[in-house]
């Protein structure tokens, strides 16, 4: 390869300057021009629709030869080290491997256009602009293809994904060559006179294109990062609400284990165990769960030779692990684990461990006896497995005096992973105790990772933050090509302007040529703008200074059900523009979208379409006014359907409040509206009260006939609830076979909530076929009164019913009780 010098007369700046200044200024340009263009790039970032520091790379080769090389290759490896493709030795290997492929490319393509166009060059004729425009592609295959499979090599890119990005690598590579050269030329090219003279005529116009281009590509990034991200927000709630509901079921399993030890019975570590069964099996996240009853330091010995006769080295412990486990010191009480289900031997060797032994349970302890409700410890480390956990507690207090502890024991990483399987392969996940700050479970890989969604939930007296962010993965796949096939176009565009730009500064005998072939690439780069705006997902039309409608594409037709033809001429507004959703009319002063076109600004939001069928099409609307001379001429409108997201997010604001299974109000919603029921009283001054109901038997009839058919009897329960009551009282189910009923404006309280519970017995008492099958329902009703002046709280009036309801069981069943 053969490169020859010019002489200074011909040369530029850079011969003037000392080599290593030289080497670090191109090394410099390289980086700066490298770092914004991959700004733009595609995911993971590797490859830009543009990449500037090959046209940067080749064109220093082409006017300086072998002086080049050097700030290539420092360039080069600079920036590759920056944005770190990889990481430790991968990364500099990387660096090193692609700074390589960019100077040998550099050297091979300045040689060439050398060999090729000679130099100096004068871009003057068509057969120069031409050769030039053929050789770019070629020159730009070094680099993609040594350094994409470097990156394969390196386990960087996937093998499967070759293609794709060798494609993008030597697309922008070309772009980056064809638009950056004639710039470079302008710079520091020969003849001076002639390129000196071309930077107002040809940089400064394709400097302002780029830039406008590269405007017009940030916007459309934005419209296609908006679009990838709605999955990902409702991913993210659902998420949440799905953690919120899991805990919220941990609450009502802990209410269920307060009913078995609070009901009066002896309760065994077999029972214990019968109980603890369904539950373990339903909720696999469950670590154990356990009793703990509170001794005093007075009736330790008795308590421990008691359960000696069921293990006999039992004894109450200490310790912060099973392994140091050792017997308590003396304290004024102890809350021992006593029962504990799973009984399997990591579970078997708490047995004895005193919660109140470490200051975090003893927290909790004292803040679950004090609340009287669920409570959730801090985060912490479980003895059992050694991992980060919480303990669910309630304060049981038994009809004897005694009182204890039941817990549920969650492992932290287990609770999360399971709640929803399929986001862990979209999206980062971090849940932190908003309390401590502490994380219970992150899969953002770096604590200073920053998420892009967060979203509180309470529960158990703390607030907890799910803080969540898309994966790279999901990133990538949810990538649309829009915007790159814009810059990619545009960049094109650019290139092909400079070309015309430098026809048109050339021999004064070309100019009717130039002039023509500018005209027609100006009509072609019109019919490429056009054709991009025919294939773009979302509707778009335009308007003149007079709201008509004159241009439309084809996917705004399909939207509006209305034929190109029939829309072309007319006025938007009138024609689909002219009603709110509620179908009250949409004034034209008030038109938010005639405001831009009167006001020359910019809108973006949500408004309401009408199809050519009459039907109502909810849209996402994007609307600029198109400014000459500083006046508005018009104004270009894009939407897209936004009618299966608002379904999704009603559904998903339904599902968040109601039972799956029997489409009642859930717990949450029961408890806000008994809230508001007690503020009524308070401001109405009339009574209300509350029903505590369960299906008598319920267990039986899934053990006989399935969970198919107890789901049916389930279902059947709510509807027999809901006839037998008022359509303003509230039914809802609260887990399980529980159910409560909220009666409202009571005049005589008692009397009327148990005459409206004796008919819900006699209702439910009816015969029933569910699944070919004869069965026979029965309820027991427990009934807590609410009269304005008691300044009860929703739970207070919910465990009275629920108390009363143990009462009603316990003398028989199918009956009703009354809070005492």
């Amino acid at each position: 390869m053969t490169v020859s010098f010019l002489p200074a007369s011909q040369g530029g700046v850079w011969r003037r300057l000392p080599a290593v200044v030289f080497t670090l200024l191109l090394g410099l340009g390289y980086v700066v021009s490298g770092k914004l263009s991959l700004l733009l790039a595609i995911a993971p970032g590797y490859a830009s629709a543009i990449f500037p520091p090959a046209g940067v790379a080749i064109a220093a080769a082409f006017v300086a030869g072998r002086r080049a090389w050097p700030g290539v290759f420092l360039g080069s490896l600079l920036l590759n080290l920056w944005v770190g493709a990889g990481s430790g030795a991968t990364a500099a290997a990387a660096a090193l491997l692609i700074a390589l492929s960019s100077t040998l490319q550099a050297a091979w393509g300045g040689a060439a256009l050398r060999r090729t166009l000679g130099y100096p060059v004068r871009f003057d004729c068509a057969r120069e602009l031409l050769l030039f425009h053929l050789l770019a592609p070629l020159l730009c295959l070094v680099s993609a293809s040594l350094s994409v499979a470097a990156l394969v090599a390196l386990d960087i890119v996937p093998a499967g994904h070759f293609a794709a990005h060798w494609l993008r690598w030597w697309i922008g590579d070309t772009l980056g060559l064809l638009v950056v050269l004639p710039l470079a030329l302008v710079c520091c090219g020969a003849p001076r006179g002639l390129w000196r003279r071309r930077a107002t005529t040809v940089a400064l116009p394709m400097l302002v294109a780029f830039a406008a281009l590269t405007a017009l590509y940030v916007q459309v990034s934005r419209w296609e990062e908006a679009d990838a991200l709605t999955a990902f927000h409702l991913q993210s709630r659902r998420l949440a609400d799905t953690f919120q509901r899991r805990l919220d079921e941990q609450a009502a399993l802990l209410e269920q284990a307060e009913g078995l030890f609070a009901g009066g019975g002896p309760v065994d570590a077999e029972r214990f165990a019968r109980f603890a069964e369904k539950p373990l099996r339903r909720y696999p996240t469950i670590l154990a769960i356990e009793w703990a009853p509170r001794v005093t330091a007075a009736d330790r010995a008795a308590f421990e030779a008691q359960h000696r006769l069921r293990l006999p080295d039992f004894e109450i412990r200490e310790g912060r692990s099973v392994s140091r486990f050792r017997r308590a010191s003396p304290r004024a009480a102890y809350y021992p684990v006593t029962f504990i289900a799973p009984m399997v031997a990591p579970n078997r060797a708490a047995l004895g461990f005193d919660l109140a032994s470490l200051p975090d349970r003893r927290e909790a302890i004292e803040a679950a006896r004090r609340s009287g409700t669920v409570v959730a410890s801090t985060p912490l480390r479980l003895v059992l497995a050694q991992k980060s956990g919480l303990l669910l507690m309630q304060t049981v207090r038994r009809p004897d005096g005694t009182e204890g502890m039941v817990l549920t024991v969650l492992r932290a990483a287990d609770f999360v992973e399971k709640l929803l399987p399929d986001a862990a392969a979209i999206l980062h996940i971090r849940l932190v105790d908003a309390g401590t700050g502490q994380s219970l479970y992150d899969s953002f890989g770096s604590p200073a990772a920053r998420p892009l969604l967060a979203t509180e939930v309470v529960f158990g007296g703390r607030r907890y933050r799910l803080e969540t962010a898309p994966r790279p993965s999901y990133v990538a796949a949810s990538q649309g090509w829009q915007s790159w096939i814009v810059l990619a176009a545009g960049t094109l565009g650019c290139g092909l302007l400079g070309a015309l730009l430098m026809l048109a500064t050339g021999h004064t005998a070309r100019v009717a040529a130039q002039v023509r072939e500018r005209t027609a690439a100006l009509r072609d780069s019109e019919a490429r703008v056009l054709e991009i705006a025919s294939t773009l997902a979302e509707g778009v039309y335009v308007l003149d200074d007079d709201g008509r409608v004159v241009f439309v594409n084809p996917e705004a037709c399909r939207l509006l059900g209305w034929p190109e033809y029939e829309i072309l001429g007319r006025k938007a507004h009138a024609l689909f523009h002219h009603m709110h959703a509620d179908r009250s009319p949409l004034l034209p002063e008030a038109s938010p979208l005639l405001k831009v076109l009167r006001s020359g600004g910019r809108w973006r939001g949500e408004a309401t379409f009408w199809r050519q069928d009459g039907e109502a099409l909810p849209v996402e609307v994007s609307a600029a006014a198109i400014l000459r001379e500083g006046r508005s001429a018009g104004a270009v409108i894009a939407f897209s359907d936004i009618s299966e997201r608002l379904r999704l997010e009603a559904t998903l604001r339904r599902e968040a409040s109601h039972d799956a299974l029997t489409e009642l109000p859930n717990r949450r919603l029961f408890m806000r509206r008994l809230q508001r029921a007690l503020d009524r009283a308070e401001r109405s001054g009339r009574a209300g009260a509350v029903l505590f109901l369960d299906l008598d038997g319920f267990k039986q009839i899934n053990d006989a006939y399935g969970h198919e058919v107890g789901d049916e009897v389930l279902r059947l329960f709510g509807q027999r609830l809901q006839a037998a009551v008022r359509k303003t009282d509230t039914v809802a189910r609260l887990a399980g076979d529980e159910f409560t009923v909220l009666l409202e404006g009571l005049a005589e309280p008692f009397d009327d909530a148990e005459e409206v519970a004796h008919k819900i017995v006699a209702s439910v008492a009816a015969p029933a076929i569910v699944a070919t099958r004869a069965i026979t329902l029965a309820t027991s009703v427990g009934i807590a009164v609410f009269r304005p002046g008691q300044r009860l709280t929703p739970d207070a009036v919910l465990s009275g019913a629920d108390a009363a309801m143990y009462r009603a069981k316990m003398t028989g069943r199918n009956g009703v009780a009354c809070k005492a």
